[in-house]
């Protein structure tokens, strides 16, 4: 159709032979397609074309405002993203019996400020994701994903240019790294088994 691409997230399932494919486009749309492998030939799984989760993606062009990450264990997709004039980020999760759910807010007390960008970041040991949400008024604020929904909502800062998360792969502590600050460890939250 020649519309342009502006992000491309891929992600690959721990626990099966499926990947998930992200995309945003100029038009502010965000699409997810599952792939699955068998017999060394990737076919689209499901109904097989990408499903649009939203036409009003916020900030697409030089900041991904979305990601996608697998729990651990289970083989449960889940996609965050920034919807343009909503504060708080969606989210929708996929799983090979259920399919999509249908979107849902993730910060339960947002600021008035859209978010800008989302990072999601996989437990080596659990099933939870953590979720960095920045918005377009610097704020920072990370939430847990329990596999369940999203518990620990904790604001970090409030003057953030941007930021990194990673979990430690020993240790399963979570670590985030912004300007203004040197880090923040949730190995409390995030260490131990569900």
């Amino acid at each position: 159709e020649g519309i342009t691409l502006y992000s491309v997230r891929l992600v690959s399932d721990p626990i099966s032979q499926r990947i998930a494919l992200g995309t945003s486009d100029a038009n502010s749309d965000l699409y997810v397609q599952i792939l699955e492998e068998n017999a060394g030939i990737w076919t689209a799984s499901g109904a097989g074309a990408p499903l649009r989760l939203t036409d009003s993606l916020a900030f697409n062009r030089y900041q991904r405002a979305f990601d996608l990450a697998w729990e651990r264990f289970t083989g449960k997709l889940l996609t965050a993203y920034s919807v343009a004039n909503t504060p708080g980020g969606s989210f929708r999760t996929w799983t090979s019996t259920a399919g999509w759910s249908t979107p849902a807010s993730i910060l339960s007390n947002p600021s008035g400020a859209v978010g800008a960008v989302i990072q999601l970041r996989d437990s080596p040991k659990t099933d939870d994701l953590l979720a960095g949400f920045l918005n377009t008024d610097s704020d920072l604020t990370l939430v847990r994903w329990s596999g369940f929904g999203w518990v620990d909502q904790t604001l970090v800062e409030t003057s953030v240019s941007g930021s990194q998360s990673l979990f430690d792969s020993q240790t399963g502590t979570f670590m985030t790294v912004y300007p203004e600050a040197f880090m923040l460890s949730y190995d409390q939250h995030l260490t131990g088994s569900r």
